[in-house]
């Protein structure tokens, strides 16, 4: 349809009016292309940016499933280990002073039996 858009300065064979042959309207036109150019590249590096965070969210719940706790567990744990420190009881010989995670999560195995 339009031959002689991008021919910048020089008169094409065919006139298609005074719009498309001014030297305006074709700067324009090289103008919406990069800009077209540009939304594309953004919406590409907005998809890659969601799906790299959903791949996070699928890699941190097989973490999380793989050590077999869920969130409540985790409360259960920090709850303990609040009310420990807060009744100020004393805790086991091998525990110094406040326990760490993994202890706490040695001392709710031995509780449940599992």
């Amino acid at each position: 349809m339009m031959t002689g858009v991008l021919k910048i300065g020089m008169k094409s064979d065919y006139t298609y009016g005074i719009v498309s042959e001014s030297i305006f309207f074709q700067i324009f036109l090289i103008l919406m292309m990069l800009m077209m150019m540009m939304m594309m590249m953004m919406m590409i590096q907005f998809l890659q940016f969601r799906s790299a965070i959903m791949n996070f969210n699928v890699y941190r719940k097989k973490i999380v499933y793989s050590y077999q706790f869920n969130y409540l567990t985790f409360m259960k744990i920090s709850v303990i280990r609040e009310a420990m420190v807060g009744i100020n009881i004393a805790p086991p010989p091998q525990w110094n002073s406040v326990p760490n995670d993994e202890q706490l999560i040695d001392l709710i195995k031995r509780m449940t039996g599992s």
